[in-house]
C-alpha cells in the first residue's frame, strides 16, 4: 500500500449508499484529477458501511472502473466479513480487492477483561 505522503483522494462510504450517489461518488474521482495532477490513489474506506447489498458492491466497482481510467490505483479499506463475503458470492473478490478490517485476535485484548472459557469446551 501507499506511503502516508503519497497525494491520494480519500472516500469514505456511509452506513447506506444508495445507486444515485454512485455518480456523485465517481465524480469526486473526476474533480481530484482536475484539482491535483499529482494524484496517484484512491483510498475508499467502507468501515461505516450496515448495508450491505449489490449496491455497495456495484459502487465499488463503478469507484474503481474510474479511477483506473484516471490512472489512480483504487484501494478498499476496513471492508467487514460480509462485505467481502458478498463480493465474493458476486464472483468479484479478484477485481475488487478489499482490505479486511482487523480480526479480533489481531487487536489488542483490552485491560482488565479476561476471556470468558467454558468448562466444558476440552479444547482449553
Amino acid at each position: 500500500m501507499g506511503g502516508s505522503s503519497e497525494p491520494r483522494i480519500a472516500l469514505a462510504l456511509g452506513t447506506r449508499v444508495e445507486r444515485d450517489e454512485i455518480p456523485v461518488l465517481c465524480g469526486i474521482l473526476y474533480r481530484g484529477r482536475f484539482e491535483n495532477e499529482a494524484i496517484e490513489l484512491v483510498v475508499c474506506d467502507v468501515s461505516a458501511v450496515q448495508r450491505h447489498d449489490a449496491v455497495v458492491v456495484e459502487a465499488l466497482a463503478r469507484l474503481q472502473l474510474t479511477a483506473r481510467r484516471l490512472g489512480f490505483r483504487f484501494e478498499v479499506h476496513h471492508a467487514s466479513p460480509l462485505l467481502r463475503g458478498l463480493v465474493g458470492l458476486m464472483g468479484l473478490e479478484e477485481v475488487l480487492r478489499l482490505e479486511a478490517l482487523r480480526e479480533a485476535e489481531e487487536r489488542e485484548e483490552a485491560r482488565g477483561v479476561e476471556e470468558v472459557r467454558d468448562p466444558r469446551d476440552l479444547a482449553f
